[in-house]
C-alpha cells in the first residue's frame, strides 16, 4: 500500500509539473482587448461569453466572436515589447504575435507546442507587427523575471486571433 501511495504521489507531482510548464497565460493586467473597432476592455475583465473583435488569419477577415475560454495564472517569463510610436505590450515570452514573418514569439520552440502554431519565427528588434490600424515596428524588448498574474483568451467561437493593445495576437490552446 505504501508503494502505491508513493507511486501516486510521484505521478501527481509529475503531472502537476508538466501542467505548470504547459500554461499559456499571456498578458499583464491592463492589456487592452479590442471588443470592437473603437472600444476596448482590460484583459483581466474579459470572461466567457464576452464579444471581442477577432480575425480569421487565413482570410484576414475581421468579425466579432464570443470568448469561449479564458485563463489566468502567475508567470515569470514576461517580456515588454516597445514600438517606435512609444506604445508597448507586456506578455509571456511564448505568446504568438503576427509579424511580417508570420506568427512569431520570443520563445518559438515553446510556442510551437500550441495548437495551430507549428511554424513560429523568433521576434527580433526591427520586426513589423500587424495592428488593428496597420503595422508598427519593434524597437526594443525588455525581459522581467518578476512574477505577475497574467491573463489570456484560450478559445473564440470564430477565428484564431484578436487584438491586444492594438496588436494582432493569437489564441493559445494546447
Amino acid at each position: 500500500m505504501r508503494k502505491l501511495f508513493l507511486a501516486l504521489s510521484f505521478l501527481t507531482f509529475a503531472f502537476s509539473s508538466v501542467a505548470q510548464q504547459a500554461e499559456v497565460y499571456c498578458f499583464a493586467p491592463g492589456t487592452k482587448i479590442a471588443v470592437s473597432e473603437t472600444a476596448v476592455k482590460n484583459v483581466e475583465e474579459i470572461k466567457k461569453g464576452d464579444k471581442i473583435l477577432c480575425v480569421n488569419t487565413l482570410t484576414r477577415e475581421k468579425t466579432i466572436a464570443a470568448v469561449e475560454k479564458t485563463a489566468s495564472a502567475k508567470r515569470k517569463n514576461l517580456v515588454t515589447y516597445t514600438f517606435e510610436d512609444g506604445s508597448s505590450i507586456t506578455a509571456t515570452d511564448d505568446h504568438p504575435f503576427m509579424t511580417q514573418k508570420g506568427w512569431s514569439s520570443l520563445n518559438p520552440s515553446k510556442t510551437a507546442s500550441y495548437k495551430g502554431y507549428e511554424i513560429v519565427s523568433k521576434i527580433e528588434t526591427g520586426d513589423t507587427f500587424l495592428t488593428v490600424k496597420g503595422k508598427k515596428k519593434l524597437v526594443s524588448t525588455s525581459l522581467s523575471s518578476k512574477s505577475r498574474t497574467t491573463y489570456t483568451i484560450v478559445k473564440l467561437s470564430f477565428g484564431d486571433a484578436f487584438y491586444a493593445n492594438g496588436i494582432l495576437s493569437g489564441t493559445e490552446s494546447l
